[in-house]
């Protein structure tokens, strides 16, 4: 990004920013990252993701503060988790997707994948 042009950077596609081991969030589409400083504005943590910590959050649907996909690595503690209890997990990541007004999109035992 560090070569890239005032216009380009105005217009950067699919704009996804990561933290290996951890998981990653995409903006879909085109964002203008000239004023981000991602090390302050976004967190991503073990089973969590946090824009702007530090600050006030933009309006929705301005800066980072629009619709993403957000991946997080989430696993169960325990290593003898059953079919019946992969549904519950699903259905408890799905519940907590929507408490946020997120929509859950999928849960494989190792990445929680919502919008």
């Amino acid at each position: 990004m560090s070569r890239m042009t005032e216009s380009q950077l105005s217009r950067i596609d699919n704009l996804e920013i990561g933290r290996y081991g951890y998981g990653a969030v995409k903006w879909p589409g085109l964002t203008d990252v000239r004023c981000h400083d991602f090390d302050r504005d976004v967190r991503i943590e073990r089973g969590s993701l946090t824009l702007y910590p530090d600050r006030e959050k933009p309006e929705l649907g301005h800066g980072l503060n629009k619709e993403a996909v957000v991946t997080l690595h989430v696993k169960p503690t325990r290593n003898d988790v059953k079919p019946k209890s992969l549904e519950q997990l699903q259905s408890r990541l799905s519940k907590l997707s929507e408490e946020f007004g997120g929509k859950f999109i999928s849960y494989d035992m190792e990445k929680w994948i919502f919008r």
